[in-house]
């Protein structure tokens, strides 16, 4: 699965927050597609202040699928996971991206 699927499937009330240390053309084209509401942040992943930021967004809720592409390698991946995955119910999905 790709996550232009996921984009294109979504509900027009979901929540799209992008996380890169910058935004791509064509990333931006892309997710333009998507019918529900979007953050994009500018930032590293694994800053603290990035977290801060998706804090303010999601508070307390949770989501449905989590998208890790990181750094392209394992341990920054792992961290990510540690980072995002609190706003996982368990039975969602994560897709990692190596």
């Amino acid at each position: 699965m790709h996550i232009i699927h996921v984009l294109n499937i979504a509900h027009e009330e979901a929540i799209l927050i992008s996380v890169d240390l910058q935004q791509y053309p064509l990333q931006c084209r892309l997710i333009k597609s998507f019918k529900g509401k979007i953050y994009l942040i500018q930032g590293d992943s694994h800053n603290i202040e990035t977290l801060k930021n998706i804090k303010a967004i999601l508070r307390d809720n949770k989501v449905d699928f989590l998208f890790i592409d990181a750094d392209n390698n394992y341990e920054g991946i792992k961290n990510d996971f540690e980072m995002y995955s609190l706003w996982l119910e368990k039975a969602e999905y994560s897709f990692f991206m190596i």
